[in-house]
């Protein structure tokens, strides 16, 4: 007697990846970011079964930047018309789906990053490549890297001496400047002048930096000391007042040798008149 008996075969369909595509929300060829702003690239691989190694590539770089982390993969059947063949309609046709991270970072201002898959389970390192994307990549300010010129935050100068100092810092697009003095700005630009500081002058400057392109500012302070005579104006009258009491002095003492000259020649002349007689 005969027992039916039935065997399940699995079968696994390993194609490999025939196409790629990298997409972003904004869907541009040339995409602005922000440094430090994480950013969501999406790549759709068509055809690897099964599930393709998927990677997130700046540059034909030979390995994924440290800045890029995969978030998620998904994989299903293509209906419809397929990634590959737009005009092909096929059910069967596997779409796999990853969801990558990007932090983008200011040596990236100018690259193109891409997304590349390969089905490595089948042997095969025939890796497809997607469409290339160009990151503009904005960055600064940053308070630390705010620089003056000539160096320093600290300057000391003479009362009625010119005071020059240039803000500067790197940005991408160029930053624009201020210069505030208590709280008020003073100067539009990056160049604080002073033809010639006096003692009401000194004290903190602020200078700010500020990004056109994403909008992010940044701060830092300068203080300018403005030295002046070091009497005060009681002290400089006392001293005055001093002087010319010894001046008159001096001159009495003068006055006194004089009349007293006069009176000597008087008496001696008297004295002759007086023994002729």
């Amino acid at each position: 007697m005969y027992r039916n008996t039935s065997v399940k075969i699995m079968f696994e369909v390993q194609c490999k990846a025939e196409c790629a595509s990298l997409t972003t929300p904004e869907d541009v060829e040339v995409l602005t970011v922000t440094e430090g702003k994480d950013k969501t690239f999406t790549c759709r691989i068509g055809g690897a079964s099964p599930e393709p190694e998927v990677k997130l590539r700046l540059n034909g770089t030979s390995t994924t930047d440290p800045s890029v982390r995969k978030v998620s993969t998904s994989v299903a059947s293509q209906s419809g018309e397929t990634l590959c063949r737009p005009r092909k309609y096929d059910r069967y046709s596997p779409l796999t789906t990853t969801q990558f991270g990007y932090s983008p970072d200011r040596r990236h201002d100018g690259k193109f990053v891409y997304c590349s898959a390969r089905n490595s389970k089948m042997g095969i390192n025939d890796e497809v490549t997607s469409n290339k994307i160009r990151l503009i990549v904005q960055y600064g300010p940053i308070g630390k890297d705010i620089a003056f010129k000539p160096d320093g935050a600290f300057y000391t100068v003479q009362e009625s001496e010119s005071v020059t100092v240039t803000c500067f810092t790197d940005c991408n697009p160029s930053c624009t400047y201020a210069w505030a003095y208590q709280d008020k700005v003073i100067v539009y630009g990056s160049r604080l002048f002073l033809p010639a500081a006096t003692r009401l002058e000194a004290g903190y400057y602020k200078c700010t930096a500020r990004n056109p392109g994403n909008g992010v500012t940044a701060e830092r302070f300068l203080k300018l000391r403005v030295q002046y005579g070091s009497l005060s104006t009681g002290a400089a009258i006392g001293i005055g007042l001093a002087a010319g009491v010894v001046v008159a002095s001096v001159v009495a003492v003068l006055i006194c040798c004089v009349v007293r000259r006069k009176t000597q020649r008087r008496n001696r002349k008297r004295s002759d008149s007086e023994k002729h007689t």
